[in-house]
């Protein structure tokens, strides 16, 4: 059997099939309905919260380098 997979709010107990699935236009299927319980992030949204982590992560290195190299410093007085 074949599938395919896209998101769709249920509307007025219709659900809309996107035009990049137009080949499946009047053809008869089964529908199976997975509430979706959470909003997950689109994939553009993903990567701008993994872009966002990776610089905070690069801060807090350099913040714990300057940390780690000051006790160093003053260490070896």
């Amino acid at each position: 059997m074949q599938t395919i997979v896209f998101e769709a709010n249920l509307t007025d107990g219709q659900v809309r099939v996107p035009s990049s699935h137009r080949d499946w236009y009047d053809r008869r299927v089964k529908v199976i309905l997975l509430e979706q319980t959470r909003n997950l992030p689109d994939e553009e949204d993903a990567w701008a919260q993994v872009r966002s982590l990776r610089a905070r992560l690069k801060q807090s290195h350099r913040h714990f380098s300057d940390s780690a190299q000051s006790i160093r410093e003053e260490r070896d007085q």
